[in-house]
């Protein structure tokens, strides 16, 4: 029995049984590189297949998952009915099976990713100030089918691939690090694509150059926030709030704003899964819906919120296309794919020069978000003094301090250099693929936590 004919009979022996029910089939395999202190690691994944059942009524969820073969198939229905306490009910009328076509990607021999890794540490081991050097290259392939009670059945095959580095350095008894991740929803093209060898320069003379920095100056200032930093403000601070089940628990600063202004007329936020090879790019959804271009702030209003398909039923919201989940282990909720901000009009010089005196953060770090009120603490791994206009001297232990909504609405420049980064993100103990991207920005009257 092929995968889509196993979905079609768990779609049947389940259809009916409550007021929402789906069936996810996943068969993964991966392989990862990493050199660390000069020693090289390999580790690759076995095989990963599964299958899982979901049956929602009400609030209430039932999953089952197993092997992906008829037999557990059968255990998995009867065990779902028996849960129910209800019989078999219904009949399904299956629609012709989707399938996404993927041209296909390129794959480098094994062998060749290593020797790649090992030059890289040996560029970073020319410096004298380098003390430690982490490499890491990982790929993965993810087929699935699945199918829901709308009679919809939808195969997808999803390629990821990332290339991170990562270096500490040390002068006079002080450290520092610099670190970058390139990647997403493509092959091993990535590394023809973005020379990993300019992005080794890049991260080494971000470490070299925080040894040499000036203590951050702490206050209430105007900070422009490069595209080059990452989308990280926007997807923690923002993101999460606008996903249709922290709203619905009434978790969300944006709960029951839609129509309101929430932000300044310059921001438009978007998130899309369509696009192609970014961090959050998918054919399908894991409920089987299509993703499509979301416009959740347009100009400043509230316009809508992410949902998967429970979502969209109890609150009666358009469905986006949102519905995600980590594996067959796992049910669907709403997440975001590929989140940012729209383009403006400006040029990165003049936003920079518009700034008296401020801070241009070239680089964000980690940090910590309540999605509930929306408030932040970021750190800022590569900033610099704006002085008249101008760009001045590198700072280190900058931090950012606020309020998703408030930076929103405190934007009063949007650069035309629309830039994405990749990440994985964390939700409910899942973790998934995403894409994050903004142009440069002028904030203004952003805390500035700082050593002086």
């Amino acid at each position: 029995m092929s995968y889509e004919e196993l979905v079609i009979k768990a779609l049947d022996g389940i259809y009916g049984l409550g007021d929402l029910s789906d069936v996810f089939i996943e068969v993964s395999s991966g392989e990862s590189v990493k050199i660390e202190d000069n020693k090289l690691e390999l580790s690759t994944y076995g095989l990963k297949k599964g299958m899982g059942l979901r049956v929602v009524k009400g609030e209430g969820t039932y999953y089952y998952h197993g092997y992906p073969e008829a037999k557990f198939l059968d255990d998995g229905i009867k065990a779902l009915r028996e849960a129910l306490n209800l019989g078999k009910v219904g009949k399904l009328k299956a629609n012709q099976p989707l399938r996404r076509e993927m041209v296909c990607l390129e794959r480098i021999p094994l062998p060749e990713i290593v020797d790649l890794l090992w030059k890289l540490n040996e560029f970073f081991r020319k410096s004298e100030l380098v003390k430690q050097v982490v490499l890491s290259y990982r790929r993965s392939t993810q087929e699935v089918w699945i199918g829901n009670d709308e009679g919809r059945v939808v195969s997808d095959l999803r390629l990821y691939t990332f290339l991170s580095m990562g270096v500490v350095v040390e002068k006079d008894g002080r450290l520092e690090s610099g670190y970058e991740v390139i990647g997403g929803t493509r092959g091993d093209e990535i590394i023809k694509d973005k020379d990993p060898f300019l992005l080794a320069e890049r991260v080494l003379k971000r470490a070299i150059t925080s040894l040499s920095a000036l203590p951050a100056p702490a206050g209430v200032m105007d900070v422009v926030i490069s595209g080059e930093a990452g989308g990280t403000m926007i997807h923690e601070a923002c993101g999460h709030g606008l996903e249709a089940d922290i709203v619905r628990k009434e978790g969300s600063v944006y709960a029951d704003k839609i129509g309101e202004e929430v932000a300044s007329p310059l921001v438009t936020l978007i998130d899309d899964g369509s696009l192609s090879g970014l961090g959050g790019s998918i054919g399908f959804d894991d409920e089987g819906t299509p993703p499509k271009r979301t416009v959740l702030i347009e100009k400043g209003v509230l316009k809508g919120y992410l949902t998967d398909r429970l979502s969209s039923k109890l609150m009666n919201l358009p469905l986006t296309g949102n519905g995600r989940r980590e594996g067959f282990e796992d049910y669907p909720i709403p997440r975001m794919t590929n989140t940012f901000l729209e383009p403006g009009d400006h040029d990165f010089d003049e936003i920079v020069s518009s700034v008296d005196n401020g801070l241009l953060v070239l680089r964000m770090g980690g940090g910590e978000v309540n999605s509930t009120d929306g408030n932040f603490v970021f750190r800022v791994n590569e900033g610099y003094l704006i002085e008249k206009g101008k760009i001045g001297k590198p700072v280190r232990g900058a931090l950012l301090i606020g309020n998703g909504p408030q930076v929103l609405k405190n934007v009063k420049m949007v650069g035309k250099d629309l830039i994405f980064d990749v990440g994985m993100c964390g939700k409910d103990g899942q973790s998934v693929p995403v894409g994050d991207g903004q142009p440069t920005l002028l904030v203004g009257g952003l805390v500035v936590g700082g050593e002086r």
